[in-house]
C-alpha cells in the first residue's frame, strides 16, 4: 500500500507545477480555470465532510468552503469552492496535497475544444454534447470527445468504412448528404448489364429491394433523417454534422415487410463478404446496419428466418443497430422484432429526451433494449436540401449505427487486425466497447440491459486504451453460475490481472488484484445482475477496461429454449433447464379449445402421441420455484397430419395492431367459431376441426369483426389455396365483400376442379383495403387467421377400407388401411375383448396409431370411411393382440449411459454401460436454442467421443440423445 501512496504523490507533485502556471494568470490573457475551484479525489470510502472540516479556516481566515460532489464512479471526485478573492489558491492546494486523506489535486480548467465542426446549425444538435439533466445526468453522446481522436471516414489500414441505411431512400443532391453517399464503382449504371458480377444489375447507387433496381432516390423523407445523424458531412460550412464526418452510407430501400428487409440485407451482407474474399478487391467494407423499423407485437419465435440473418450478418463482420417501437411497451412481454431477436450481433435502442429520461412513446425492455441514444427534437438533415428536428427511436438507431462506424476509424491495430483475421469477432468487440462504456443512467434502471446511455468518447477513449502498450485484458468471457463466476481472459505478456465488480446500479467496487485466468470469485448474491471490470499489471497498471455485464444464475426464470418436435403422430416438447426450479408445468390444449390440461414435472421433456388425424395444439411452459412461480411462457404451436395446409412455404403474413378491431367470430353455413382477439394481430387455428367444403358447393360466410371502442368500417378477404401448391394465387381470392361496420356477409364458391384434402385458408380484416394476401405495408389495422380446410370430393367412395398391415408394441398398436379414393377422412373403432362399447376417432391418414393400450390384451378393431359426408360402412372386426414383454422400440426407465467430464474444456465422452446402440442420434443447442454441429468419434468399446466444430465458445449447451427408445437431455457447461 505504502509503495502505491508514494507512486501517486510523485505525480500529483506534477500537477501541482501545472496549478502553478495557472494559478496567477496575467492579465488580458484568456483564463485557463475557473477561480475558486479546486477538484479533489478521495477514497471511494471517505466522507469529504470530514476530509474538509478543518479547512473551513485556513490561515486564519474563513475560507468559505463549500463542496460538490462531480463523479461517485468509477472515481470519488469533488470540487471544492472557496473566496479566492480572500484564500491564496495555490498555498491551498498545496496544503490539500500534502493531506494523506487526499489522493489528487488539480484545477478545474476551461475547455477549448479543438475539433467542433464549423457547421452552422451544430449548436441545434443537443444529442452531441450540450444536453445534461439538472440532477447530472449525460444525455448527449460526449462526442467531441471522440472526434479529438478520429471524425470517420477509412481504417488505419485504409478501408473506406461504409454503413448501411435500410430505410425508405434518401433525397437527391442533398448538400450534406450527396458527398458522403456510397456509389458502386465497379458497376457502370444504366447499361444493363451486372459488370462486377454481384448479381445485381446496374446498382450503382445502391439497391431498392423493393422494385428491384438502384433508384434508391424514391421517397426519402424518413430517410434523408436517418441518414444524418450517422453521417451528415461534418466541418464543411453548411447544416449540421453526422456522428461520421466522412463515412460512406450505403443506401438501401426496404424494410416494409420481412421479405423486403432480408431482400435489403442481403445486399451489404453479399457486399462485404466479397470483401473479406478478396481482401478488399471486391465489395464494400460494410461494418454496419441501420433499421429505424420493425413490427410491433412479434416475438423472435414467430420469425426464425428473419432473426436467423443477423447472425449471417455478423459472420462477415457487420453490426446492426435496430430501433425499438414508439410504444411506452415492455418488448419482453409483448414482443417486438428486430429487437426481440437473440443475435449477438445486434444492439438495440430506445429514445432519451435532453433531461435523461426516456420518451414516454418509447419501447423498453432490459433484455432486448441494450441502451438509450438522444431522439428527442434531434437536429439533422431533411428532405428538399432541408434540415430540423427528428423524434422517435427512429433518431436513436442510427446515432448507434455511427458510433460503430466511427470505431472503425480509430488508430487501433489490433482492431485492424482482428476485422482482416475475425471479422465477426471484430464486430462483437466493437460492441462489447459501445454498451461496456455508456454513461450510467438511473432512470434507465430496469428499461435497458445496460441501464445507461450511449457515450461515444467513452467508448473512443476506451478502444485508444486497448490499444496501448499496457492494455486490459483482451478476450475476457466470465460464465455465471449461482453465487459465483468464472472469469477467462487473455493476459498477452502482462503478468497478471485486476478485477472489480459490482451489482448494477451499486456505487461502490469490490476488487480482487493480482488474478490469472480462469479465475473464479465467490460470495455472489444469487440471480443479480453484475458489472465486471479488469485491468492488466504490466509492470505499472493499465486503465480499467469496458464493462462486462452478467446475471448469476438461480433466477426463478422461464427456460431460455422451449422447441416443440412433430413426428410420427407424437409431439415432442422439451425445454432447457433452469437451476432454481423445483417442478414445471406444462400446459397444452388443441386449437380452438378454450381449457388448458396441466402437467407438473420434473423433467425437462413431455410426449403426446395417439394424433392420427389433423390436430393444432398449443403449448407453454412455466418454472416452479420453492417460492415463487413465472408466468407461463407465450403459447406455441405445433399441427400434426395436416399435410399441405400446415406448410411453410405459404408467404408470411403482415404484422397487425389489433388493439382496435378483429376478427371475433367466423361462420361457415352450420360452423360457428368464436376466435376473438388473437395476441399480436395473428390467430394461428391450423389443425381446428369441423372445416368440411365439398367441390361445387356454395358456402354461406359470415365473418364478425370486434372492435375496442366504437366500430369502424372494415375490410375482409378470404384466400383459399385451392391447388394445395402452398401459395395464394389472385384467381384464390375466395371472398371480398364490400366494407361494413358490422357483420361482413358473402358465399364463397368452392371450385368443382378443387384439389380434395386438407389446405389453407387465410382471412384478413383489416380497416384498409386489402391487396395481398402475403405482407403488406398498407396494413396496419387489423387482425389475419389462418385455417385449415377439408376439400370434398363430389366422387363416392367405392367399398369400405381394410386393414392391410399392422405393427404391435405393449402399449400401442399401428394401422396401415387400404387408401380408398376421395376419402375425406377415416374413422377407427376399437374395444378390448369383454368390453361393450368401442373406442372411435377420426384421421385423414391410413396411417393410424392407437396408443395407451394394455400390454398382453387382446383388441377388436374395425375401420370406416367418410367420402362427402357418406360412411362407407365397417370393415370386418379383426382381433390384434398387444405384446405382453417390453418391445426394444420402448423407453426405458433408467439411464444406461455416463457422460463425462462436465464442465469439459474441448470434448466430451459418452459411455454406455454395456455397449453402444446401433442407433444413437445426438443434437447440441445453445441456450438460444440454435444447433451446435458436433463430430463423434467410436471408441472401443462403447463410448463416443464428442467434439464441436470452430472453436465452441465457453458457456451452457444443452446435448440431446436419443437411443434404445429413448429422448434424454443433458445440460453442459464448456470451460
Amino acid at each position: 500500500m505504502d509503495h502505491i501512496y508514494m507512486h501517486c504523490k510523485l505525480v500529483i507533485f506534477f500537477l501541482i507545477c501545472v496549478i502553478s502556471s495557472f494559478i496567477s494568470p496575467v492579465s488580458g490573457q484568456q483564463l485557463q480555470y475557473v477561480q475558486g475551484e479546486i477538484l479533489i479525489k478521495i477514497e471511494n470510502d471517505q466522507n469529504p465532510f470530514h476530509v474538509l472540516k478543518k479547512y473551513k479556516k485556513y490561515k486564519n481566515a474563513n475560507s468559505k468552503i463549500q463542496i460538490e460532489q462531480v463523479i461517485k464512479e468509477p472515481l470519488n471526485i469533488w470540487t471544492v469552492k472557496i473566496d479566492y478573492t480572500i484564500i491564496d489558491e495555490l498555498a491551498f492546494s498545496k496544503d490539500l496535497l500534502k493531506d494523506s486523506l487526499i489522493l489528487a489535486v488539480q484545477p478545474n480548467y476551461i475547455s477549448h475544444y479543438r475539433l467542433k465542426p464549423n457547421d452552422p446549425q451544430y449548436s441545434n444538435q443537443w444529442q452531441f454534447v450540450t444536453a445534461q439533466s439538472s440532477d447530472g445526468i449525460q444525455s448527449h453522446t460526449n462526442i467531441e470527445a471522440a472526434w479529438e481522436i478520429s471524425t470517420g471516414g477509412v481504417t488505419t489500414s485504409g478501408d473506406t468504412i461504409v454503413v448501411c441505411i435500410i430505410d425508405d431512400g434518401i433525397s437527391k443532391n442533398h448538400e450534406d448528404l450527396e458527398g458522403n453517399l456510397w456509389i458502386n464503382r465497379f458497376e457502370i449504371p444504366g447499361n444493363g448489364i451486372d459488370d462486377d458480377g454481384n448479381g445485381y444489375v446496374d446498382d450503382y447507387f445502391g439497391w431498392d429491394a423493393m422494385n428491384d433496381d438502384d433508384n434508391v432516390f424514391r421517397e426519402g423523407g424518413h430517410g434523408t433523417s436517418v441518414a444524418g445523424l450517422s453521417g451528415a458531412i461534418g466541418n464543411n460550412g453548411k447544416g449540421v454534422t453526422g456522428v461520421n464526418w466522412n463515412v460512406k452510407l450505403m443506401i438501401l430501400r426496404g424494410g416494409n415487410t420481412v421479405t423486403n428487409g432480408i431482400k435489403a440485407y442481403t445486399y451489404p451482407y453479399m457486399m462485404r463478404k466479397r470483401y473479406n474474399e478478396t481482401n478488399g478487391q471486391e465489395g464494400a467494407f460494410v461494418v454496419a446496419t441501420n433499421s429505424s423499423w420493425g413490427f410491433d407485437n412479434r416475438f423472435a419465435s414467430s420469425a426464425p428466418i428473419f432473426c436467423e440473418f443477423y447472425d449471417h450478418l455478423g459472420a462477415v463482420g457487420i453490426l446492426n443497430s435496430t430501433a425499438t417501437t414508439n410504444r411506452d411497451v415492455n418488448v419482453e412481454e409483448v414482443g417486438d422484432l428486430p429487437t426481440n431477436c437473440t443475435s449477438p450481433y445486434m444492439i438495440a435502442s430506445t429514445a432519451l429526451r435532453p433531461e435523461g429520461d426516456k420518451i414516454s412513446g418509447a419501447g423498453f425492455g432490459n433484455i432486448s433494449i441494450d441502451l438509450a441514444a438522444p431522439a428527442f427534437n434531434v437536429f439533422t438533415t431533411r428532405r428538399n436540401n432541408a434540415y430540423g428536428a427528428f423524434s422517435g427511436t427512429s433518431a436513436s438507431a442510427p446515432i448507434v449505427t455511427g458510433a460503430i462506424g466511427l470505431l472503425y476509424s480509430m488508430d487501433c491495430d489490433y482492431l485492424v487486425q482482428l476485422t482482416k483475421n475475425n471479422p465477426s469477432e471484430a464486430a462483437l468487440l466493437v460492441k462489447d466497447i459501445l454498451l461496456g462504456t455508456v454513461h450510467t443512467n438511473p432512470k434507465m434502471k430496469g428499461l435497458t440491459l445496460t441501464e445507461g446511455n450511449l457515450d461515444i468518447g467513452a467508448a473512443a477513449s476506451t478502444l485508444n486504451d486497448l490499444c496501448a502498450t499496457c492494455t486490459y485484458p483482451k478476450n475476457v468471457n466470465i460464465i455465471p453460475a449461482s453465487n459465483t463466476v468464472n472469469v477467462f481472459f487473455d493476459l498477452g505478456n502482462r503478468v497478471s490481472a485486476d478485477v472489480r465488480y459490482r451489482e448494477i446500479g451499486a456505487l461502490n467496487w469490490s476488487s480482487i488484484n493480482n488474478i490469472t485466468s480462469p479465475a473464479i470469485i465467490q460470495g455472489l448474491t444469487i440471480c443479480a445482475r453484475y458489472e465486471f471490470q479488469l485491468r492488466s499489471n504490466c509492470p505499472g497498471k493499465s486503465s480499467y477496461s469496458y464493462s462486462y455485464y452478467i446475471e448469476t444464475d438461480g433466477c426463478c426464470s422461464l427456460p431460455l429454449h422451449f422447441e416443440l418436435i412433430e413426428e410420427n403422430n407424437k409431439v415432442t416438447a422439451f425445454w432447457s433447464q433452469v437451476t432454481a426450479a423445483s417442478q414445471y408445468v406444462l400446459q397444452f390444449r388443441k386449437v380452438g379449445e378454450q381449457d388448458w390440461i396441466s402437467e407438473v414435472t420434473d423433467l425437462t421433456t413431455f410426449q403426446l402421441n395417439g394424433f392420427t388425424s389433423c390436430t393444432g395444439l398449443e403449448f407453454r411452459v412455466q418454472t416452479l420455484c420453492n417460492d415463487q412461480e413465472t408466468d407461463f411462457s407465450t403459447p406455441e404451436n405445433v399441427s400434426l397430419n395436416c399435410g399441405q395446409c400446415a406448410s411453410e412455404v405459404y408467404c408470411e403474413d403482415s404484422f397487425m395492431d389489433n388493439d382496435f378491431e378483429w376478427i371475433e367470430e367466423v361462420i361457415f353455413n352450420d360452423f360457428r367459431f368464436k376466435s376473438g382477439k388473437n395476441h399480436g394481430g395473428y390467430g394461428n387455428f391450423i389443425g381446428l376441426p369441423g372445416l368440411l367444403f365439398k367441390q361445387g358447393e356454395s358456402i354461406v360466410t359470415r365473418i364478425v369483426p370486434g372492435f375496442g371502442s366504437g366500430s369502424f368500417s372494415e375490410h375482409v378477404a378470404i384466400y383459399i389455396d385451392w391447388n394445395q401448391d402452398g401459395i395464394f394465387h389472385a384467381n384464390e381470392l375466395a371472398l371480398q365483400p364490400g366494407p361494413a361496420s358490422d357483420t361482413l356477409k358473402g358465399a364463397i364458391k368452392v371450385p368443382e376442379n378443387a384439389l380434395p384434402g386438407i389446405t389453407r385458408m387465410r382471412i384478413i380484416l383489416s380497416f384498409e383495403a386489402v391487396q395481398s394476401p402475403c405482407k403488406d405495408f398498407t396494413l396496419e389495422y387489423g387482425e389475419i387467421e389462418d385455417y385449415c380446410i377439408v376439400v370434398q370430393s363430389v366422387i363416392n367412395c367405392e367399398g369400405f377400407p381394410s386393414i392391410d398391415n399392422f405393427n404391435t408394441s405393449s402399449t400401442e398398436i399401428q394401422l396401415v388401411l387400404s387408401e380408398l379414393a376421395s376419402v375425406d377422412t377415416y374413422l377407427i373403432e376399437y374395444k378390448m375383448d369383454g368390453d361393450s362399447e368401442f373406442i372411435a376417432f377420426e384421421s385423414s391418414s391410413p396411417n393410424i396409431s392407437i396408443a395407451n393400450l394394455t400390454a398382453c390384451s387382446s383388441y377388436d378393431i374395425r375401420v370406416a370411411a367418410f367420402c362427402n359426408g357418406e360412411n362407407t360402412g365397417f370393415s370386418p372386426i379383426r382381433n390384434i393382440s398387444t405384446r405382453c414383454g417390453t418391445s426394444v422400440n420402448e423407453p426405458k426407465e433408467n439411464e444406461n449411459f455416463n457422460l463425462y467430464p462436465n464442465p469439459f474444456l474441448d470434448h466430451l465422452i459418452l459411455e454406455w454401460n454395456k455397449h453402444l446402440p446401433s442407433v444413437i442420434n445426438l443434437k447440441m443447442f445453445d441456450i438460444s436454442g440454435q444447433v451446435i454441429q458436433i463430430e463423434r468419434d467410436n471408441l472401443e468399446p462403447n463410448a463416443l467421443r464428442l467434439s464441436a466444430y470452430n472453436h465452441l465458445p465457453p458457456g451452457m449447451y444443452f446435448l440431446q440423445i436419443e437411443a434404445d427408445g429413448k429422448r434424454t437431455i443433458k445440460k453442459v457447461v464448456k470451460l
